[in-house]
């Protein structure tokens, strides 16, 4: 038998025989407990424990029975695991024990594995934009859930055991990071300057960026003509960068004036 914890709960002897002695026998913690029935029955107020029991009379012994008592469900284990964006090279990322609010750049694919207290019948994940989710089963009291990150809100699990009690609203928050836009500088010659008769122009250029830079290219144009592009790195593996680069204007038509 399964009861709620805190419940009223009453052990009686369905039938008993007239006149004979009819004796509980319930174990707590290893130790057996023994109390005569009053009225063949026994009243336990205030159930926070589960145990076992039998009723014995000089004349016979029923079987050994149960009764488990479940809280109400709660999540014991969340593991979050982040796979983030592919352009931020960032790894994937998992925490455990982790206590439910989120933070991520936007586009960070979230999945939350959880588990509960007692054997749950469902779990869903709500959003606080009206969504939402249906969990998948792992277990008896195991789920997993996937989110894309795309903007904040908050969100709270509803878990029902499979007695129908229902989880406390526990509500957690979801901050989405956006991905700023990266900078650059030309630091040299940093200012109007003019072109030596060697057509070349040498640059000095700091960038960066928050999640890390893949390329760079110089867009320039002569006079009113349309934009070139320049290629300067194909390939970045940092976040930062300071590049030396020389701009070979030769092979441009160019007279002074221009």
């Amino acid at each position: 038998t399964s009861f709620r914890s805190y419940r009223r709960v009453c052990a009686q002897v369905i039938d008993p025989e007239p006149e004979i002695e009819h004796k509980l026998f319930y174990k707590i913690e290893k130790k057996w407990r023994e109390e005569k029935l009053l009225n063949n029955k026994k009243i336990f107020n205030n159930l926070d424990f589960s145990f076992s029991y039998f009723i014995k009379t000089p004349y016979a012994v029923s079987d050994t029975f149960n009764i488990t008592v479940y809280e109400l469900p709660i999540i014991e284990d969340l593991q979050i695991r982040y796979k983030y964006p592919a352009y931020t090279g960032l790894k994937m990322e998992i925490k455990k024990n982790a206590g439910g609010n989120i933070k991520a750049i936007i586009g960070t694919e979230v999945s939350m594995n959880i588990t509960a207290n007692n054997p749950i019948e469902q779990a869903d994940v709500f959003l606080s934009n009206g969504d939402y989710k249906e969990m998948n089963r792992l277990g008896r009291s195991s789920f997993i859930c996937d989110l894309t990150i795309l903007e904040d809100k908050t969100y709270y699990f509803k878990l029902e055991d499979i007695l129908g009690n229902r989880s406390r609203k526990i509500t957690r928050t979801i901050t989405a990071i956006a991905d700023r836009s990266p900078e650059i500088k030309i630091i040299s010659p940093g200012k109007d300057t003019l072109l030596t008769q060697n057509m070349l122009l040498p640059l000095s250029i700091f960038a960066t960026d928050d999640y890390g830079l893949q390329e760079m290219k110089l867009h320039y144009f002569i006079n009113h003509d349309d934009e070139t592009i320049a290629p300067i790195l194909n390939t970045i593996s940092s976040n930062t960068i300071t590049h030396e680069f020389i701009l070979d204007l030769n092979k441009s038509i160019m007279i002074p004036g221009d």
